[in-house]
């Protein structure tokens, strides 16, 4: 076979009736609007989803298969997964989801590289869109939470035995002040019917005497002055003593 020169070619073009027609072939072109990853900050041994938006950009309805990639402290980019985008109207967006493997170690400065499969053409790198994530070891996270709960119940415990403390003893003081009242009910000096019989009209206070022995007087004519102070020796209050005489 002849080659065809350039001088040959110009005379075809010049001799023959030959028309170049350039015609607009509808594409479909995608861009990556959105990427998130769940969980945000991810640590060893979790399960990672990516999910992301692809826009069709391009003049058909069409669909395309996405590569996504890890690249770890600026080495050698790692094919991770690649997903089927699914078709995808002309001017609208669609989110997938990438299942990605758990990591197994703790890393540093890790990003993701998206790109279209069918152009090659890089849609989405994680390290220029200022979202490059580490990978923490999950006992760091672990033991702070841990930390943090065993606080939490130290002070709940603390709580409920101050709480505990206080009602026991304010039982404890109620305790004996009953004992003290059931000792003093069971003395045969509080045998009160038969002491004296009751005198007409309140007996005059005697000089000197307490507020609070002039008012047993007053409430309590019934008795002397040495009777009363003798309940009041053994632990006995003006209330106490009314509230004998009433269930009498």
């Amino acid at each position: 076979m002849k080659e065809i020169t350039r001088s040959t070619v110009a005379r075809l073009l010049a001799t023959e009736n030959i028309t170049v027609v350039q015609d607009n072939v509808s594409t479909a072109s995608f861009d990556v609007k959105n990427v998130r990853m769940n969980p945000a900050k991810p640590e060893v041994g979790e399960d990672i989803e990516l999910e992301i938006e692809v826009l069709n950009t391009g003049t058909l309805e069409g669909s395309t298969v996405l590569n996504v990639r890890s690249v770890i402290n600026g080495g050698v980019p790692v094919l991770e997964a690649s997903i089927d985008t699914g078709d995808i109207a002309i001017g609208t967006s669609q989110w997938v989801k990438v299942d990605l493997q758990q990591f197994t170690l703790a890393t540093t400065g890790m990003y993701y590289l998206i790109s279209d499969n069918t152009t090659g053409e890089l849609l989405y790198n994680g390290s220029s869109q200022g979202e490059s994530f580490n990978v923490k070891v999950q006992s760091e996270s672990g033991s702070s939470g841990g930390f943090l709960l065993i606080l939490a119940i130290m002070g709940i415990a603390v709580a409920v035995l101050g709480t505990l403390v206080v009602v026991l003893i304010r039982r404890g003081g109620n305790d004996d002040l009953f004992e003290d009242y059931e000792e003093v009910e069971e003395k045969t000096y509080v045998d009160l019917p038969g002491q004296s019989a009751p005198v007409s009209g309140p007996p005059a206070p005697a000089a000197n005497v307490s507020p609070e022995m002039a008012q047993a007087m007053e409430r309590f004519p019934q008795w002397t002055q040495d009777e009363i102070q003798g309940y009041f020796d053994q632990g006995w209050s003006i209330d106490a003593l009314q509230d004998w005489v009433n269930s009498q």
